[in-house]
């Protein structure tokens, strides 16, 4: 629970942080830039129409960037909220005797998933299960763990392609 709250709490002050700098106002060239720079420049050459024709095009263009960042973040978080993150159950095709480093499983949905990240985990032949029942739930930060029926050890895995 802990650990959903920090990451919760990062990604929303990541994401307040870059809504507040792009909703930062236009600051003008005239108050951007000292008098040596604008004369270095050449835009002190300008006429006041010429460079509020400038400013005014910078800020339209600061404003579309701000649009795109925006509008980016709206498309991630709808691509999150529409990902299916529900639990699966199915059963496992064969004999479940464990499982070891990318040991694969294939579902009686079709389905095939692969273990990763995850120590070895073997059952004694005598308790070696035909065709049992399995829930493969999602986990924090798009991972997925499978668990199958009667044990309560879990295995983190990916779905094999």
């Amino acid at each position: 629970m802990r650990l959903w709250f920090v990451v919760t709490s990062a990604l929303v002050l990541a994401f307040s942080f870059n809504t507040a700098r792009a909703e930062r106002p236009y600051v003008p060239l005239e108050q951007r830039l000292s008098a040596e720079q604008l004369k270095a420049t050449g835009l002190d050459q300008l006429a006041p129409g010429q460079l509020s024709l400038l400013n005014s095009l910078l800020k339209d263009e600061r404003a579309a960037e701000v649009e795109a960042v925006r509008a980016e973040a709206r498309r991630d978080n709808e691509s999150d909220a529409d990902k299916n993150r529900e639990p699966i159950v199915s059963k496992i095709v064969g004999d479940f005797a464990g499982w070891s480093a990318s040991t694969t499983f294939q579902l009686a949905n079709g389905q095939t998933w692969r273990v990763v990240n995850t120590p070895d985990y073997y059952v004694p032949k005598s308790k070696t299960l035909a065709n049992p029942a399995v829930s493969i739930t999602p986990g924090l930060l798009g991972g997925w763990f499978l668990q199958v029926e009667g044990h309560s050890v879990r295995a983190k895995v990916k779905q094999a392609k």
